[in-house]
């Protein structure tokens, strides 16, 4: 089983040893354990030390016996809210669903795992301090579609349309980012398919700056990122966009125009919302700026603008 348990185990530990949910609030105070830290947690409740926690986040997985004795131990100390078995720990069982059995939301579950995360680096260019980190949240938190075009050969160019989402703050003080998720769709799969990204929002002078790394997919970690910067957006506008950098087999590398356009500002409980944008909204158009849809109109013109091949 252990394939099976690569890109999601982790944060399901995560989510089990979190002080943060609610369960493990009342297992508090009825007494399970003497104090509200992670170690007495980790140690009187599920029956594991916090190193041993912390190894099995890091490996993304667990050994067979000692995650046996650990679903037993579950059976225990949590039998209020359902039978547990290993296979909860499978990627066959969403993490949200798992979740849902601690008694967290879909938003909350995201913010807990972020915020464990990120309290990890020391240090990260992105960091900014929680004050100006709130007022661009509230500025740009929302679900975007982002273009950008990809340099083709002999002139033929594709448009790329992915989802973005501008998530929320995590962190405090002066480590405080603002995070957020990019679904970019796979040109050559035979069955529509995306890369998934994990990132940050920050600003400088009057830009807004990007990173993205991708996440596990499928099991693997794929070594890539992308990155671009776009002015700020208006008050009367809908429209950012800036150029978007980066390497091909084709090119060592290229400058694109970028363009993000917000779609909504979704409730962020509002689960079906945001999986239906970020998962079935991207497209790709091989018949290159011309082939956007009338209501893109603004983006098209935008776009317009030349790709820059850096030999």
């Amino acid at each position: 089983m252990k394939g099976d348990r690569k890109t999601k185990f982790a944060d399901k530990i995560i989510l089990i040893s979190s002080l943060e949910t609610p369960i493990a609030k009342k297992l508090f105070k009825k007494g399970r354990f003497k104090e509200f830290k992670k170690d007495s947690f980790c140690s009187d409740v599920l029956g594991v030390t916090k190193v041993t926690i912390n190894n099995w986040i890091r490996d993304g997985d667990a050994p067979g016996y000692s995650l046996n004795r650990f679903v037993e131990r579950l059976n225990q100390q949590f039998s209020e809210i359902g039978n547990w078995k290993i296979e909860d720990f499978d990627d066959a069982f969403s993490t949200y669903h798992f979740a849902e059995r601690l008694g967290l939301e879909f938003e909350e579950t995201q913010r807990l795992l972020d915020f464990e995360k990120i309290i990890q680096r020391k240090n990260y260019p992105f960091f900014i301090h929680e004050l100006e980190a709130s007022k661009y949240n509230e500025q740009y938190n929302g679900l975007y579609y982002m273009f950008h075009i990809y340099p083709g050969t002999a002139g033929a160019d594709l448009v790329v349309r992915s989802t973005l989402r501008v998530r929320y703050m995590v962190g405090q003080g002066e480590r405080t980012a603002i995070r957020c998720k990019l679904n970019v769709p796979i040109y050559e799969s035979e069955t529509p398919a995306n890369l998934n990204y994990d990132g940050f929002l920050s600003r400088k002078e009057q830009c807004l700056f990007w990173l993205f790394e991708s996440r596990v997919q499928g099991g693997n970690k794929i070594n890539d990122s992308i990155q671009f910067a776009t002015k700020q957006a208006s008050k009367q506008s809908s429209l950012m966009h800036g150029f978007y950098i980066s390497a091909s087999e084709k090119f060592n590398l290229f400058l694109s125009p970028v363009v993000l356009l917000k779609h909504s500002s979704p409730d962020n409980n509002n689960a079906s919302e945001i999986i239906n944008f970020m998962h079935n909204q991207q497209k790709i158009y091989p018949g290159g700026v011309e082939a956007l849809e009338d209501k893109f109109s603004a983006v098209k013109n935008i776009l317009k603008s030349e790709v820059k091949i850096i030999e």
